[in-house]
């Protein structure tokens, strides 16, 4: 039993080991912008793959420790994390739907990111997401929200105001908040703004963000005091993966911290 459970580990291992380094270099193959999450699923996967071919070679100590209550405390910390793993990727992936037919005040477009002063194709597919929106409802106003981060010339909101207006939408239905650097960030001015308005009492927003990016979007738009509702744009697959990896830590990192 024990060889039957060591054999099947050490594939799980090495599976989930090759894809983390599949991914990355199917990133790096389509020139995808260098950043952390980029390259956190490769530093997992490697360590994963060692253990699960020191598995194979039965030279992994983890099993040959005596000490049953040490041993029971590792097998309960990895339950725990992939427990947790699995219920965050569900709440991400439930939370990938169009709230329809809501009256709303405000929409918030988020940023996601520039190269030098263009838009990636996510931050396009969010934008064009926000349009679609912005068409049907012309009395409903726009925040535009992002600042201005590492690479990029321009505030992401700047660059967000000059697409919106090339497709038509009326400068005076844009609001531009360029300070921000979170999502928490997005919607802390994002509510500093409506306030400014003189509008305090507005609270209903339409959130638009990445599909991948929605739960955690909404939540921290609640503890903002809105009332939520999404417009989520779509990613494409071969990107689609890892970013719901790298919003699991997003979105323990947001429970924790992000209040």
């Amino acid at each position: 039993m024990i060889h039957l459970s060591k054999k099947a580990v050490s594939y799980v291992f090495i599976i989930l080991g090759a894809l983390g380094v599949l991914d990355f270099l199917f990133l790096m193959f389509l020139r995808a912008a260098m950043n952390f999450g980029i390259i956190f699923p490769c530093i997992v996967a490697i360590p994963l793959l060692i253990v699960g071919i020191q598995l194979r070679k039965d030279k992994f100590t983890f099993f040959r420790i005596r000490n049953t209550a040490y041993k029971r405390i590792i097998v309960i910390i990895f339950i725990l994390v992939l427990a947790s793993f699995i219920l965050v990727e569900i709440l991400i992936l439930s939370a990938i739907r169009t709230d329809s037919n809501v009256r709303v005040d405000y929409v918030i477009i988020l940023g996601a990111g520039l190269k030098g002063d263009q838009m990636t194709l996510t931050f396009r597919n969010r934008m064009d997401k926000g349009i679609e929106f912005l068409r049907e409802n012309p009395e409903v106003r726009v925040i535009v929200s992002g600042g201005k981060g590492l690479g990029e010339t321009i505030p992401e909101a700047e660059a967000m105001s000059k697409y919106l207006i090339k497709n038509g939408i009326d400068a005076s239905r844009i609001i531009k908040e360029e300070k921000s650097t979170s999502t928490m960030e997005n919607f802390k001015f994002s509510r500093e703004l409506i306030q400014q308005q003189g509008e305090n009492e507005k609270n209903e927003i339409m959130i638009v963000t990445s599909d991948f990016h929605m739960f955690r979007a909404k939540m921290i738009g609640r503890r903002n005091r809105f009332i939520t509702y999404g417009l989520p744009s779509r990613t494409w697959w071969g990107i689609l993966p890892n970013s719901c990896i790298r919003e699991y830590f997003a979105v323990i990192k947001s429970f924790f911290v992000d209040r």
